[in-house]
């Protein structure tokens, strides 16, 4: 699913049945040889829409195909790849590559040696969108695969060095698609990343300058002053400044992997709130949030975020910071407005959801909901909400409070983009 603003892709080949996220590669299946029918569809809430209409595939015995679901999904089309199944040839392996990027110009593709110069290397393809370069084989080894933008020899895409010296795979599809989100600490972020799939499982390869991309939301009820957070002891820089309560900051370039994190009130950076490492991931955006513990003393937590617009469903999900309100562990339903939640058949949309808990990402239809609260396993509501939800949409809600003698909740939101 090459798709930048698509949901879970409902892939139909024949008989066959596959589900793709975006950026992610199925496993292979095998049909009969013949005509088939291809489709694609998303389901949201029991609801199926159709994202691209029938289309007539004919299908031959010993190749291997490829589907790659291509542009955004207002205009979601297919890239179809054959492949000729040929043996294994020993310490070896092929590689081809798909561009499957609109953010992505042509470029100039190079495999090399890691520490090669690219002034010495003569490409191994130019690629344009939609276009391939068939595989080849290559010595397994070590490499280093760059994109150069031809106009002006500009290295866009950089994975440094890649280890392929041991791999027990034969065929390798590289599939360009957009980086959509990508952060960067040294000029502007490579508009490319690479699916790697091999018929078995997929992967990404991603710049090597790819950051992880942070920002600071303060949902500490208890509080009382704006809040500097640093990183690794820079006090005299802090990464976000004068955050009040209910502010989020912007997403910013941030290093990743292990940093120590520390809280103090905004211009006092001998006072520590609280301190704490936690590891940033690359190439991802994330939230680090800070909240109240229960002796009313400043926490952190962290959750990783997917904040791009998804066409064709509103997103939400829930973090606790309740830690006031008394409440155990909780179930939530996402239901229609006013629809109870009596009916035993009825499954919660978060289960058993303790406090500093970040939900998984749920998909809802566009329009208004209610969000109920019941005690983990029983359908006794607590409380309820009414709210609604765009398409495009990730609402996360920092619940602070819940008020079971008045059947309310407080929260703060965040929509993402």
């Amino acid at each position: 699913n090459a798709s930048p603003d698509s949901p879970v892709l409902e892939f139909t080949v024949g008989n066959l049945g596959f589900r793709a996220p975006f950026q992610v590669g199925t496993s292979f299946s095998s049909d009969f040889p013949g005509q088939q029918m291809l489709s694609i569809e998303t389901t949201v809430q029991d609801s199926t829409m159709i994202l691209m209409p029938p289309l007539a595939i004919t299908i031959e015995a010993d190749h291997v195909y490829s589907i790659i679901a291509v542009n955004n999904v207002a205009n979601l089309d297919v890239l179809i790849n054959e492949i000729d199944v040929l043996p294994p040839v020993a310490n070896t392996f092929r590689i081809g590559f798909t561009h499957a990027s609109n953010m992505t110009p042509t470029v100039e593709v190079y495999i090399t040696d890691p520490a090669a110069d690219l002034i010495n290397e003569t490409p191994d393809g130019t690629i344009g969108f939609s276009g391939r370069i068939p595989p080849f084989l290559i010595p397994a080894d070590n490499y280093r695969i760059r994109f150069v933008e031809p106009s002006t020899s500009t290295v866009i895409y950089d994975t440094g060095e890649v280890d392929a010296s041991n791999t027990l795979t034969a065929n390798f599809g590289l599939i360009i698609i957009d980086n959509v989100n990508g952060f960067s600490l040294s000029g502007p972020a490579s508009p490319s990343r690479i699916i790697v799939v091999d018929g078995i499982s997929s992967g990404l390869l991603i710049d090597q300058n790819e950051a992880a991309g942070l920002r600071v939301w303060n949902v500490g009820t208890q509080i009382a002053t704006p809040i500097d957070l640093i990183l690794n002891q820079d006090f005299a820089n802090p990464f976000a400044s004068n955050v009040m309560f209910g502010e989020i900051t912007p997403y910013t370039a941030a290093n990743f992997g292990t940093t120590n994190v520390e809280v103090t009130p905004t211009g006092d950076p001998n006072t520590i709130l609280i301190q704490d490492d936690f590891i940033y991931a690359q190439a991802v955006s994330q939230t680090q949030y800070v909240f109240t513990d229960l002796v009313q003393a400043a926490n952190l937590g962290l959750m990783f975020d997917d904040p791009r617009a998804v066409a064709t469903e509103a997103r939400f999900r829930i973090l606790r910071v309740d830690q006031f309100s008394g409440q155990g562990v909780l179930d939530i339903y996402v239901v229609g407005v006013g629809e109870p939640i009596t009916d035993p058949d009825l499954q919660p949309t978060f289960s058993s959801v303790s406090i500093d808990f970040v939900t998984i990402i749920a998909a809802l239809l566009d329009g208004a909901h209610d969000v109920v609260f019941a005690l983990a396993g029983t359908q006794d509501e607590i409380a309820r909400q009414t709210a609604t939800f765009m398409t495009g949409k990730l609402a996360t809600w920092a619940v602070t409070d819940i008020d079971d003698a008045n059947g309310q909740i407080t929260f703060i939101e965040q929509l993402d983009p």
